[in-house]
């Protein structure tokens, strides 16, 4: 074997720790920013359609309908 390859090989096997770290936290991480997406996402009002809307506001009330004439 040639010793660039016995080179590379060491330094890909052993960085000191942080590599392997990496290997466990960044699914870790992907996993828990994907459910944090969908809970944010879940909880949501249904109709909301973003920042613009008018969440947790009451809907207006229908108009009164008018009132029989005086004669009648």
């Amino acid at each position: 074997m040639s010793p660039a390859a016995t080179i590379g090989g060491v330094v890909l096997a052993h960085h000191g720790g942080w590599d392997e770290i990496l290997v466990v936290l960044l699914p870790i991480a992907i996993f828990v920013s994907l459910l944090s997406a969908r809970n944010r996402r879940g909880t949501r009002p249904p109709g909301g359609r973003g920042a613009g809307a008018d969440h947790g506001a009451a809907a207006p009330a229908p108009p009164e309908p008018p009132e029989p004439p005086a004669g009648s």
